[in-house]
């Protein structure tokens, strides 16, 4: 049954991650050098050296004291963006003057079952939904995180958060940590719609709450997944994929709520080869309901 539902999350018009089976990955706590060795050095070096920090923002950085702050980066050795940003990163962070020791590289796996999550579980109660998160702390307290790319420049990002005036990419991602801390997605009582209006005006898509969805769904938050999938179908019916929240719903025995999308996916369906594999989910769906 999972086989089914993970091969038509697959073929779905939006793939939330990569695959990379044949690819080698670094896993766990990594250092820097290790990113510098073969394959990876490729693209390390890359980033690297063909990165150019602003020397003006640099300068000032400089005088911020910034070896009082830890850097925690979250990435991914099969991931584009941790290819980009992590070298670049990296550059600033050393250009500036950071120390090695503050700077902790944790490399998180992809794939079935395992998708950004590593080996010594340090991204437990993390909330890494997107690679690569930079996690800016002082006295063991998160200050704040670049999340996937920067929204302004590198530096300039690290400059902001330093003077407190920093808003990172996917602003709804702090309403869901908030509200996995609090339980709000494990009680029974929840208003879906209540929480929806919350992100209403600062989503980007429904991408970026069903791809949160999938990495909880990973790591054994079923039935948090499912909300967050009721709340990408409230808000985006047009466009969110379906296919995904079809087993993510499933993953949670949701089977009567899987059901109703797959009727909406067969009506909406021109494609006779989408429509086997449509009917075969209908199908296994149907023998859970019985």
């Amino acid at each position: 049954m999972k086989q089914l539902f993970v091969i038509i999350f697959f073929l779905s018009s939006i793939c939330i991650f990569s695959q990379t089976e044949s690819k080698p990955m670094l896993l766990g706590k990594i250092a820097k050098e290790d990113m510098t060795k073969a394959p990876y050095g490729k693209w390390f070096y890359s980033g690297y050296e063909t990165y150019f920090p602003n020397e003006v923002i640099l300068n000032q950085l400089k005088k911020a004291r910034l070896n009082n702050y830890r850097f925690t980066i979250f990435l991914g050795t099969w991931c584009g963006d941790s290819h980009r940003e992590v070298p670049r990163f990296v550059k600033v962070l050393e250009k500036a003057g950071v120390l090695p020791k503050n700077i902790e590289y944790i490399a998180l796996n992809t794939g079935d079952g395992v998708h950004k999550q590593s080996p010594e579980k340090q991204e437990v109660d993390k909330y890494i939904f997107k690679v690569p998160t930079i996690i800016i702390s002082r006295n063991n307290k998160e200050v704040n995180r670049i999340v996937e790319y920067p929204v302004e420049s590198l530096e300039r990002d690290l400059q902001a958060i330093l003077a407190n005036k920093y808003s990172p990419n996917y602003r709804s991602y702090p309403y869901i940590t908030d509200w996995l801390k609090k339980g709000l997605m494990t009680d029974e009582n929840v208003s879906i719609k209540g929480l929806a209006d919350q992100i209403r005006h600062i989503t980007k898509n429904a991408g970026e709450i069903t791809s949160a969805a999938y990495v909880l769904c990973e790591q054994g938050k079923k039935a948090e997944a499912a909300i967050l999938c009721k709340m990408a179908i409230m808000l985006y019916p047009e466009t969110v994929n379906y296919s995904s929240c079809v087993y993510m719903l499933s993953e949670n025995n949701e089977y009567e709520e899987a059901m109703k999308i797959v009727k909406k996916l067969l009506a909406r369906s021109s494609n006779e080869k989408d429509n086997d594999k449509i009917l075969e989910l209908y199908d296994n769906i149907k023998t859970k309901l019985k």
